[in-house]
Order: structure tokens, then sequence, then C-alpha cells
């Protein structure tokens, strides 16, 4: 609770007995059996988090369910604590749990801008798919997040991977509304001819009465 909570005196005074700074919590939440270093990461708590880090806190250390400090951070729109784990040595795009998925594509998805150009300037792959053959571009794409889009663009992000449902980002952009979306992905290039089930992503915007 006293990292939770940001108590960073407290925090220290912890340290400073012998707590263990790599124990998981015994009950779980969203992020299964967390470490102090993802509750700190998660709740934005940077002092707490260069506390933590100070004491010899694994910065890479999984919960159970594969959720690491960086997908916690990223998730949350934590900027700032993302930086300082990046710069502490954590991976940009660690392997293991959460299904393949990055913390970049955490961050696109919520539509966290800062965290998105940091971790581009970090070097995260632009078009890494998950387990599932979802990329980073597919996320913004289907939530309407334009900056993201043309970020990961810019970057150099392939327009015609697709999942496991056979869906470009073209198509899941169209197939949701996001015509700005659309719009960003056929200037950079997106195959607009290209037919997931029988239908292009023209068909599926007109069928969904997307002008």
């Amino acid at each position: 609770m006293a990292v939770q909570n940001g108590h960073l005196a407290l925090v220290a005074a912890l340290i400073d007995a012998g707590a263990n700074v790599n124990r998981r919590t015994a009950t779980k939440d969203k992020g299964g059996s967390t470490t102090p270093l993802m509750r700190a990461a998660g709740c934005g708590h940077l002092a707490v988090v260069n506390a933590l880090l100070e004491a010899g806190a694994e910065i890479d250390k999984m919960s159970d369910n594969g959720t690491l400090p960086m997908f916690m951070a990223a998730e949350k729109g934590h900027v700032a604590v993302l930086a300082v784990l990046l710069g502490a040595g954590a991976q940009v795009a660690p392997t293991g749990g959460m299904g393949g998925f990055t913390p970049l594509h955490v961050a696109v998805q919520n539509g966290h801008e800062a965290e998105v150009k940091l971790l581009l300037e970090a070097g995260a792959d632009v078009s890494i798919a998950a387990i599932d053959g979802t990329t980073p571009l597919h996320m913004p794409a289907q939530r309407g997040h334009l900056v993201a889009v043309k970020a990961l663009l810019e970057a150099g992000a392939d327009t015609e991977k697709v999942h496991l449902g056979g869906f470009t980002a073209l198509f899941v952009a169209a197939l949701n509304g996001h015509a700005t979306v659309v719009k960003a992905l056929l200037e950079a290039g997106a195959n607009n001819k290209a037919v997931t089930e029988g239908f292009t992503a023209l068909f599926v915007a007109a069928e969904k009465g997307h002008t």
C-alpha cells in the first residue's frame, strides 16, 4: 500500500528495514500478482520507482500473467516513469507474456502520444506482431487515434500486415468508421483493394454506412 499510494518516506523506511523489493503480491489484480515496481510504475509514482530501482528492484521481472513495469506505465500514460525504466535498462520490446504484445502496442492503443514518441525513439519495432498477428498499427487504427497512426506510419510501419482475422489496419479503420485514419493509411500507400473474407475496406465502410 505504501508503494501504491506513493508514500516515499514509508517506502524508504521499509527498504531500510530489509523489505524484499522483488516480492510479488499474494493477491491478484488486473496485472496478476505484481511486484512493488509494477505497482509504482502503474500509479505513476516516479520518486518511488527511482527508490525501488536504487534498492535493486528487477526491472524486467514479470507478474504471473506476464505483466511488466513497462506495460503498466505504458497503459496508464506515465511517460516520465517509462523514460526512467528505459534509462535503467528495461527492454523496449520485452518477450514473454502478454500474448506477444509490447509496450508500444499498449501505448498506441490508448493514444498516449508522448509515450509513443519515446518508445519509437528508443528503437521500438513499429511492425512487430503479437501472437495473434496484431501489429501496433492495428491498435490505433481500430480506435481512431490519428496522431498515433501517423507516428507509426512516419516510423515505417507496414500497412499490409494482417492479424489472424485477416484484417489489415486499413480494413479495421474502415470497419470502425475512422475516416481520417483511413485517409492517412491510403496516403501512406495502404492497399485499398486488399480482400478480407471476400470484402474490401471500401465495401465494409459502405455496408456500415460510414461516409
